[in-house]
């Protein structure tokens, strides 16, 4: 395993505010060949590590995938955006937020914003809301959920945003800790896997499944430590069942390869010893040679299927 330390600069204590650090550590681990990730050719190992130094601190500090949604930290009491490809102080967004933001789902010019905040851009939403980022404005979308969201995942298509988190209620209604909503109106859907404790990431995968993570005993009907596949249908967990021992903060699927990466908290999977990262396969095999082993926690994940590369941030 490759890893490479950054220094954060100076982050304003503003209502939207990601986990604070004095430094990030960023792993680079291979997803084919030896476990140990070493790079033969130091050229490329070099050139990656560069890469991460100028676009890593946005990436993982914001715990928001910034690059990806195109929305950042802001160095005042506001949430901003800007396009990768132009100058970060360029801002496009400017809306107010009186919390933490734990996750981001997009789905074109609209931001599912989710976290532990009580009014949007001078509007009531209680952490949950939906911002056009064409012009700031804050929708009328606004489920009311009464708990810290802490994962968002959207199926454009269907037009549904998957929330998971600390909640018990959303729109009125008992949703505890995992549930659906419709992004036409923000309108609760049966769905309802019913999770006992904590969800902490959703991936939808291609085929009409969630994979759920976070630190719960039992979810979609079924007893499941801390990992789920559920049905987006039936919102029941079939038999793929890794059980790791402790908290899953953070999943990552490789669809070409049909498998799962696993991050968070844990020691042991499928009765293994992994030190809080692993790779399972689709149909529950632990991969016995992958295993980077990492020093701590791991908060958040990102694959590279064409490169075989899978980013680590804790």
């Amino acid at each position: 395993m490759d890893d490479t330390t950054l220094s954060s600069p100076a982050i304003a204590h503003g209502p939207l505010h990601a986990r604070p650090v004095t430094a990030v550590r960023i792993f680079v681990a291979r997803t084919l060949g030896r476990s140990d990730a070493h790079f033969r050719d130091r050229k490329r190992r070099r050139a990656i590590q560069e890469s991460i130094h100028v676009r890593g601190v946005a990436l993982l500090l914001s715990a928001l995938l910034v690059t990806l949604l195109g929305v950042a930290l802001a160095p005042s009491a506001s949430a901003a955006g800007f396009t990768p490809s132009t100058n970060p102080s360029s801002l496009a967004l400017d809306f107010q937020v009186t919390g933490t933001v734990h996750a981001i789902a997009r789905d074109a010019d609209i931001a599912y914003i989710g976290g532990d905040f009580i009014t949007t851009g001078g509007s009531t939403r209680n952490r949950l809301a939906a911002i056009d980022t064409s012009n700031s404005s804050v929708q009328s979308f606004n489920p009311n959920v009464n708990g810290i969201v802490r994962a968002l995942a959207i199926d454009n298509t269907a037009r549904i945003l998957y929330l998971g988190g600390d909640f018990t209620s959303v729109a009125g209604q008992t949703r505890n800790r995992i549930a659906a909503v419709s992004t036409v109106d923000g309108s609760l859907l049966t769905w309802n896997p019913n999770s006992s404790g904590s969800v902490y990431s959703l991936t939808l995968d291609a085929s009409g499944n969630i994979y759920a993570g976070g630190l719960f005993a039992t979810i979609g009907g079924q007893t499941r430590a801390n990992v789920a596949r559920l049905s987006t249908t039936t919102s029941v967990a079939d038999s793929w069942n890794p059980a790791p021992n402790n908290l899953v903060r953070s999943i990552e699927l490789d669809s070409i390869n049909s498998r799962v990466y696993l991050g968070g908290s844990f020691t042991t999977v499928l009765a293994t010893t992994r030190n809080r990262v692993a790779r399972v396969s689709t149909t529950n095999v632990l991969d016995a040679a992958w295993n980077p082993a990492a020093d701590n926690t791991v908060y958040s994940m990102q694959i590279d299927t064409t490169a075989h590369i899978l980013y680590l941030g804790g």
